[in-house]
């Protein structure tokens, strides 16, 4: 089996695909693997791509997570993991993905109207988040306890903005994996930021590391809404083989929905690769098993 990693991407995410790209690479010893680095060796790709049985993409963010990448390889009709343009389409859309998730019956924050930008449609009422509607990896975002907040925020050339409600609580994150023919929750982890919130640096440096508790202490109950949601959020959205889902908790025990990662980070300090060991799931054997479907699906 040959098998074409791809990853890179040109956007503020590159090194964190980068990275996710090293941990599969490292993992996958059931076949030969060959990095290709977007948009440098797209070229590279192209006039080789018949060679491989399958793609695997790890590019975060756009170019890779939005279903660019994918309708690209179901042009050249290559095999790849983790879903089809749609799946990826509405996953990087929050306002979108927030409307359909809410339509299943599951919490969503608010989204507050402000001039110059569409979604919402009541007044800013504060504290709130504004954040790209298409970023990841907690870039371009912020948290605003007021309109002076807001302007600086707004003026600080976020792209493709929205603005939500601020929901305080504990933060959860449950990653959905396909295994053995049926969907599987991993356990529950809770995020316990040293910022105010879960940002890049809670996630990547490792001087500012968030505390990651898996599996998180909270009761059973919760943890069956919290994974049940991640499932069928996964299932709606129509996402293949592996996602992860972000929630908070109130105080009062209310779930709300923040946002779906349909290509999650793998790197070492990535939420899903700790909770596939915190279940036991070895990580190599679990993308053979995927490779191996694929492969024979084909």
């Amino acid at each position: 089996m040959k098998i074409a990693l791809i990853t890179g991407g040109n956007t503020g995410e590159r090194e964190v695909s980068l990275a996710s790209a090293r941990t599969i690479e490292q993992a996958i010893s059931f076949a030969t693997v060959e990095l290709f680095v977007f948009p440098e060796q797209l070229q590279d790709f192209l006039s080789v791509y018949q060679e491989y049985c399958l793609a695997i993409p790890m590019i975060h963010g756009k170019g890779g997570e939005d279903g660019a990448l994918q309708g690209l390889l179901e042009l050249l009709t290559v095999p790849h993991l983790f879903g089809g343009v749609r799946a990826h389409a509405i996953g990087i859309d929050k306002q979108l993905c927030k409307n359909m998730v809410s339509a299943l019956g599951i919490q969503v924050p608010l989204s507050f109207h402000h001039p110059g930008i569409d979604q919402g449609s009541s007044k800013v009422s504060y504290p709130v988040f504004i954040k790209s509607n298409t970023g990841g990896s907690s870039l371009q975002m912020g948290l605003c306890e007021n309109e002076e907040d807001l302007d600086v925020c707004l003026s600080s050339g976020i792209q493709d903005p929205i603005i939500e409600q601020a929901i305080s609580g504990r933060e959860f994150t449950v990653g959905v994996i396909e295994k053995e023919g049926a969907l599987t929750a991993l356990p529950v982890t809770e995020i316990i930021p040293r910022a105010h919130y879960f940002d890049y640096e809670s996630k990547y440096d490792v001087n500012e590391l968030a505390e990651e508790v898996c599996p998180a202490l909270i009761d059973d109950a919760l943890a069956c809404e919290l994974q049940s949601a991640a499932v069928r959020i996964h299932k709606e959205l129509g996402v293949q083989y592996l996602s992860r889902s972000d929630f908070i908790v109130t105080t009062d025990g209310e779930v709300y929905f923040l946002e779906i990662n349909t290509i999650p980070g793998m790197t070492p300090t990535s939420l899903v690769p700790r909770a596939l060991k915190a279940s036991g799931v070895d990580l190599s054997s679990l993308l053979k098993y995927w490779c191996n479907k694929l492969t024979t699906n084909k």
